[in-house]
């Protein structure tokens, strides 16, 4: 009896962890989806237990930081960024306002409108024009990875979301289909019944 018991306590307990990891990835689904929408509704970016993230759209930091990386962002206090940091902030005028910028800090001041940072690309010739202030600042960048750049471009294509859904129902689109012609032939099949009635008459 032991040896029929232990794969059935076995079977019972991978049930139960598959049924708590799927519960907890729902939950953590849940979580960014309600945190993009209430970002977009606050036209602020999303923000993960003190992080954020971002793909670099210019040349602007090359070659320490590549076109096309992911970005990693971490919230961090304006008191704690020193010369030397690479932070991500949001521009305000020119061609890219409203877009995020990750450029380096070379001047850390205060003036009459309080703490300040001026930046530059390490690509750039020349400091921005405008400095970084609070209501700009984004946070700290902390690492950046060419890899996860490309996952992330290549499954933000429309398209490709669209054929990896396809290949993920189509194990499930095949079943039902065998099942349905199954059903429809054991449904053109006699049963013995009819058959025994056809044999009496």
């Amino acid at each position: 009896m032991e040896r029929k018991t232990e794969p059935a306590r076995s079977s019972r307990a991978g049930a139960a962890i598959r049924f708590a990891a799927s519960v907890l990835l729902l939950i953590v689904a849940a979580g960014v989806f309600f945190e993009v929408i209430s970002a977009k509704r606050e036209h602020r970016v999303p923000t993960f237990f003190g992080y954020s993230f971002s793909i670099v759209i210019t040349g602007s930091m090359e070659p320490d930081i590549k076109v096309g990386e992911f970005l990693i962002v971490k919230e961090t206090p304006l008191e704690e960024i020193g010369e030397g940091n690479d932070i991500l902030f949001t521009a305000k005028s020119g061609a890219i306002a409203g877009e995020r910028v990750v450029h380096r800090v070379i001047e850390v001041g205060t003036d009459a409108d309080g703490l300040y940072f001026r930046t530059k690309g390490t690509n750039n010739a020349v400091a921005d024009t405008e400095v970084v202030r609070a209501d700009n600042f984004i946070g700290k960048a902390v690492a950046h990875s060419a890899f996860l750049g490309a996952v992330v471009s290549f499954f933000s294509n429309t398209y490709t979301i669209v054929a990896v859904m396809m290949l993920l129902s189509a194990p499930f689109i095949v079943k039902q289909i065998v099942k349905i012609i199954k059903l429809a032939k054991s449904g053109d099949q006699p049963s013995d019944d009819s058959s025994a009635g056809g044999d009496d008459a």
